[in-house]
């Protein structure tokens, strides 16, 4: 991965931690790991990276694959839509 995808992929996840989400299309994944396919490398690489930028080895997140990419959310900021609709909003059950 060259340095300046890197620092990309690092801003993309700080914003996990300052906004909640943050999206990578399918072409930048593509692009910054120089793939024909992504493969259980590249997914894990995303998760050490986003362990070490916040210094936490058990950190994680949750993926959603959308059709342009994916979108990355801390698993204790997400609810389902249903149990926010049963539960209201500040009672509704994470997952994760």
């Amino acid at each position: 991965m060259l340095k300046r995808h890197r620092e990309t992929l690092e801003t993309r996840l700080e914003l996990v931690q300052t906004r909640g989400w943050c999206e990578i299309t399918w072409g930048e994944l593509y692009l910054w790991y120089t793939a024909e396919r992504l493969s259980v490398k590249t997914y894990k690489h995303l998760l050490e990276t986003y362990r070490e930028l916040r210094d936490n080895d058990s950190a994680n997140l949750l993926v959603t694959s959308v059709s342009g990419g994916i979108i990355l959310t801390c698993p204790s900021e997400t609810s389902q839509l249903t149990e926010i609709i049963n539960c209201g909003y500040d009672n509704a059950p994470s997952i994760g």
